[in-house]
């Protein structure tokens, strides 16, 4: 069993304008983990996170980020464990800056990166290169590419699926979302 979500984050933008753009509501009580099909919390420094429990869902589309993101930032992340596929990408005020892709299927290394990568990408994805390096001589067949967006994209928001703790402490705390 693995995961196959997707999250966008946005900072720079209130919470009542994102829900109001995407028809959301909140309802119900908070919870650590988001078990519903679209969750929402606030993180630290500004950023307000929506988690999909579906990895193609339509606000990942590129139509949905370029408006979501005007006037503001925004990092979405897509992860699909049973095939070892990840993606990591940003938008700013309309447009796509920069994305970070792994698909295993096109090969262990894999890794298609476009546009004005963050500051973080070069640390992250050396790191992650060299643990593969060492993964591949001691035939630990691990996928370390595959952690290379998820984990730029932690970097950058400080939020990460498979870990309640955020990066700055502390645990996310999510609220149902419905549509209007």
């Amino acid at each position: 069993m693995g995961f196959s979500i997707s999250w966008v984050a946005v900072k720079g933008r209130s919470k009542p304008a994102i829900l109001a753009e995407l028809g959301l509501q909140e309802t119900g009580s908070p919870e650590s983990v988001s078990d519903w099909p679209i969750g929402g919390a606030d993180l630290p420094g500004g950023w307000y996170l929506l988690f999909l429990d579906d990895l193609l869902h339509p606000f990942t589309e590129d139509a949905a980020l370029s408006s979501l993101s005007k006037g503001c930032y925004v990092v979405a992340c897509q992860v699909e464990e049973h095939v070892m596929a990840s993606a990591a990408f940003a938008y700013r005020d309309g447009r796509k800056t920069w994305d970070v892709t792994h698909e295993a299927e096109l090969g262990k290394r894999h890794l298609a990166e476009n546009g004005e990568l963050p500051a973080e990408y070069g640390q992250v994805r050396d790191g992650l290169l060299k643990e593969q390096d060492v993964g591949d001589r001691e035939e630990h067949g691990v996928d370390y590419v595959w952690d290379i967006p998820v984990t730029l994209a932690y970097e950058v928001v400080g939020f990460r699926h498979d870990n309640v703790y955020l990066k700055t402490g502390g645990e996310a705390q999510f609220m149902e979302l419905v549509e209007q």
